[in-house]
């Protein structure tokens, strides 16, 4: 016995059905591994953020103060203002490229922190 057409075609379409249907269930998986990676690298990188400066932020409106702090700008000795995220992502693209003065940090001397002339300024950031 031979199939009609019309069988053939719904057979077909079932079969089509199913794959796609396969398909939504495997990008779905990708999607979701891709976003558990990504919640991983979003919850390490606060996780070196908070070790490496000992900032907290415990709410909203600490993030919101934090975002201000990286668009501060940074009068350099060349008369460029870059903001805090900039030099931040150079410093990165340093380390990143190899260069051997970036590679071995060191932990900065008492001397070396921010003197306390600047804390009023910083005191600004959490108004």
């Amino acid at each position: 016995m031979t199939k009609s057409i019309e069988e053939r075609i719904g057979e077909l379409k079932k079969r089509q059905n199913q794959l796609k249907a396969q398909e939504r269930k495997l990008k779905a998986r990708v999607s979701e591994r891709e976003r558990k990676a990504r919640t991983k690298r979003l919850i390490e990188t606060g996780a070196v953020l908070e070790k490496k400066t000992g900032i907290q932020l415990a709410d909203e409106l600490d993030r919101q103060r934090f975002d201000r702090a990286l668009e501060l700008t940074v009068t350099l000795p060349d008369n460029t203002t870059p903001t805090i995220s900039q030099l931040i992502r150079q410093a990165y693209q340093h380390v990143q490229a190899g260069t051997p003065e970036t590679n071995t940090p060191k932990e900065p001397k008492e001397e070396d922190m921010m003197p306390p002339a600047y804390e009023p300024h910083m005191k600004k950031l959490k108004e």
